[in-house]
């Protein structure tokens, strides 16, 4: 189990890097001790998993180290925390802790000359989220010819980076006016910044596509997820990567952005 928790929080490290082009990393630690703010910044480093040894195991957690670091997998929590350590030249700042926080709070909120946000998110106005997987007897599955695995449909020779993004129905009922025309050319900024052209396109402009085809491909399935030309997604990958489901946002000059969106958000999504 230790093994297997390391691989998850490695994996996930790296999934990071890819998606955003992360070269390097580092914890920014911001701790409370009896009246003062203690601020340092450590490693960032993925689990050593050949050095994981001192496994102990009780009825709420496992503990392990790896030579560097203390690990513990609470089980109710389903979380892997990290012990951290403060080293001798951390920033310390004396505070005052208030007896009455809630006073505070109450008072900021009703201070008028406090600005209300003007970015908030709104459902289905500047933002959506799309589901990478379909639903057959109550079971997640990723179609093993279509979306993201439609080079894999038969009918005629099919291209490595022929795929899309499925755009459910329901999206369109709820939200018919959130993206362009289906044909209509838009722009489609990734979280490395780099913009694609798209378009919502078949019938019933259920697929989101790039042009060319193979930009979606290229960054989705061979850098984020990782799959191999000729290997089929999984709902199992998804799983292990903690996202099954992309997000679209919206700004006011109709300029769209994407990224990825954690395991189970379409269906918060859609039920709000």
């Amino acid at each position: 189990m230790a093994r297997k928790l390391a691989e998850f929080r490695n994996e996930r490290i790296d999934l990071a890097n890819r998606l955003y082009n992360i070269e390097s990393s580092l914890y920014h630690i911001v701790a409370r001790k009896n009246s003062e703010i203690v601020l340092f910044e450590t490693d960032y480093d993925k689990i050593d998993i050949k050095n994981i040894h001192a496994v102990k195991q009780n009825s709420a957690s496992l503990q392990f180290e790896d030579g560097k670091n203390f690990y513990s997998f609470n089980y109710s929590k389903s979380t892997l925390f990290r012990k951290f350590y403060i080293p001798d030249n951390a920033f310390k700042l004396p505070i005052e802790i208030l007896e009455d926080p809630y006073t505070l709070l109450l008072e900021l909120f009703e201070d008028k000359a406090l600005k209300p946000a003007t970015d908030k998110f709104v459902r289905g106005e500047n933002y959506v989220i799309l589901p990478l997987y379909g639903i057959k007897n109550k079971e997640k599955f990723v179609f093993e010819k279509s979306g993201l695995n439609q080079w894999h449909a038969g009918g005629r020779k099919r291209d490595f980076g022929e795929v899309y993004i499925p755009i459910p129905a329901e999206i369109h009922k709820q939200f018919p006016n959130f993206f362009p025309e289906r044909d209509q050319l838009f722009e489609l900024k990734i979280p490395t910044g780099e913009v694609f052209s798209a378009k919502v396109c078949q019938d019933n402009s259920k697929a989101l596509m790039t042009n060319p085809n193979k930009a979606l491909s290229d960054w989705l399935l061979r850098k984020v997820f990782q799959v191999k030309e000729g290997e089929l997604l999984t709902i199992e990958k998804m799983n292990e990567l903690g996202f099954d489901s992309v997000i679209i946002c919206k700004d006011a000059n109709g300029n769209y952005q994407i990224d990825k969106a954690k395991l189970g958000s379409y269906e918060q999504f859609i039920t709000e």
